[in-house]
């Protein structure tokens, strides 16, 4: 496998995470809103504008990071979407699969900030600058 087909799969598999958890948000709504809810987040029409939120970052980021056309900003997006969701709904790292998703969580980060650091490479929409 060339440096070229690892970061295009890469990018892939990042964006493979955020895009079963749009599916989920736009599957299941209300759902969603309540559980935001039971977290101490904001309910209802609040809630609702918070989701929608998170779904227009999640969308933006993955289809910049997938597509590698503006992959790095993309990056940023999933990244600011991805430090409050830990913090919020992640922090009580005595459960061992909030521990887990902490961790999943932290290591998409990580993931995130090599592209950041690093670029889409060569296989891209666009030129790669931002």
């Amino acid at each position: 496998m060339t440096p070229d087909h690892a970061t295009l799969l890469g990018r892939a598999l990042l964006c493979s995470v955020f895009l079963r958890s749009l599916y989920v948000k736009l599957t299941s709504f209300e759902a969603q809103v309540d559980y935001m809810a039971s977290r101490g987040m904001p309910g209802g029409a609040l809630g609702g504008l918070l989701l929608v939120g998170a779904i227009v970052m999640i969308t933006l980021g993955s289809l910049a990071l997938l597509t590698g056309y503006r992959a790095r900003t993309g990056a940023w997006l999933l990244i600011a979407f991805l430090v409050p969701t830990t913090l919020i709904f992640h922090h009580d790292l005595s459960q061992r699969m909030e521990w887990i998703q902490a961790t999943k969580n932290l290591s998409l980060i990580g993931g995130l900030l090599m592209v950041v650091a690093h670029g889409p490479g060569r296989w891209r929409l666009g030129d790669g600058r931002a």
